[in-house]
């Protein structure tokens, strides 16, 4: 009689073991099919992201029109330079912590000793607002006579001939964050004439 029930619990216990080892089995097909299909669909974000993010950078325009410069060092509140922006967003996520610089140049024969001078007269840093997704947005990058250096401006003016040609060079810096702050970029110009 022992042996019977000890029998039959052995069975029954087996055969719940087994009862349980297909719940546990169909779990676990249902857990990996789970965890492919979320991979795959990771997998397709960070795709599109890292596509939509080198075409973020191929529609990034600055400047996108003329530059305005004023450079008048007679009356130095009047120093001004306007340049004109765009940043097109075409992917599905934001561009956050967005960051600019600008230094502009000016290169010169020095007509007292023949040098050539090549001197920085404005610098700026400024954040812009973030750009959503799938959006345009333009504005203007300013600065007033705080940002100027007066000094180089009056030297090139002194001492470069009115006939000699002077050349204006810009340099850019873009930095922004973007796919929830996952990629972190900059992107800079070097010596653009402007």
């Amino acid at each position: 009689m022992k042996f019977k029930s000890k029998l039959k619990r052995y069975i029954f216990g087996k055969v719940e073991s087994f009862k349980n080892l297909k719940k546990s089995k169909k779990s676990g097909v249902i857990f990996s099919v789970i965890s492919i299909l979320s991979f795959q669909i990771c997998a397709l974000v960070s795709l599109s992201a890292s596509l939509s993010f080198s075409q973020i950078l191929a529609d990034l325009k600055f400047p996108a029109g003329f530059v305005n410069l004023n450079l008048d060092v007679y009356e130095p509140e009047n120093l001004f330079v306007q340049i004109p922006y765009e940043i097109n967003n075409v992917g599905m996520f934001s561009l956050t912590d967005i960051e600019t610089s600008v230094k502009l140049s000016v290169n010169y024969l020095n007509m007292s000793n023949s040098v050539n001078i090549t001197s920085v007269f404005f610098s700026k840093s400024s954040r812009l607002p973030d750009v959503t997704p799938f959006s345009v947005y333009s504005g203007f990058f300013e600065g007033g006579q705080p940002y100027f250096d007066e000094l180089a401006l009056i030297d090139m003016y002194n001492y470069s001939g009115i006939f000699e040609p002077k050349f204006f060079k810009m340099n850019f810096s873009f930095s922004a964050t973007y796919y929830f702050g996952l990629i972190k970029f900059s992107y800079s110009l070097r010596q653009v004439s402007i």
